[in-house]
């Protein structure tokens, strides 16, 4: 049997098509409930209920600020209400869609504000702020380094999605995910000891 394609598509996401056998489109509520929030917005509502935590989670590990993890979270799903009467995927986790428009808020985030490069991490601090230290040198290593690689390392290390799931939210073949992943780690692991290290 032929399998259909079916797009993930979002206002400032890149499109991405995925093959979804038509045998393993079977019955699924949280689908059903999306369809009901293109026209309903209480349905939305209970979507962002759904979603809520995980995706302001992961804009934390991102920004390292609660407050501003809040903010770009709520500007998150402002984008998928927008967006939602164009999603037409099925067969993929509907969080992998709002993880990807989250990363690009953060992405975004971090374009304009151009956050200080962290001094390296020094000696006779408590553990708590050697912790701190380490944090903000981790991420500003993974925030300095290409956007492609960013992507891999963010969503596999910040977010529950399986390599399988990051290849659906970014629209590349698992292999691939894999390959760019180990490069990734590289290009971040360069950029830690630039920075100053983290023992």
């Amino acid at each position: 049997m032929e399998p259909k394609t079916h797009q993930l598509t979002s206002s400032g996401v890149s499109l991405v098509s995925i093959n979804i056998p038509s045998e393993v489109q079977s019955h699924d509520p949280e689908a059903e409930l999306i369809e009901r929030a293109k026209a309903e917005p209480d349905a939305f509502g209970t979507l962002y209920r759904m979603h809520y935590q995980a995706i302001t989670a992961y804009l934390y590990r991102r920004v390292g600020d609660q407050s501003l993890a809040e903010d770009l979270a709520a500007d998150t799903f402002i984008a998928a209400f927008r967006s939602i009467r164009k999603y037409q995927c099925r067969g993929v986790p509907f969080r992998s869609w709002l993880y990807r428009i989250a990363w690009n808020k953060a992405s975004r985030w971090h374009t304009k504000h151009k956050r200080r490069i962290p001094a390296p991490i020094s000696q006779g601090v408590t553990q708590d702020k050697c912790q701190q230290q380490r944090n903000e040198l981790v991420r500003a290593a993974i925030e300095s380094l290409c956007e492609r690689d960013k992507s891999i390392v963010t969503l596999v290390y910040f977010t529950p999605l399986n390599t399988e799931q990051v290849a659906e939210a970014l629209g590349v073949p698992s292999g691939t995910v894999k390959s760019r992943l180990s490069r990734a780690r590289k290009a971040l692991a360069t950029q830690i000891e630039r920075l100053g290290g983290v023992s």
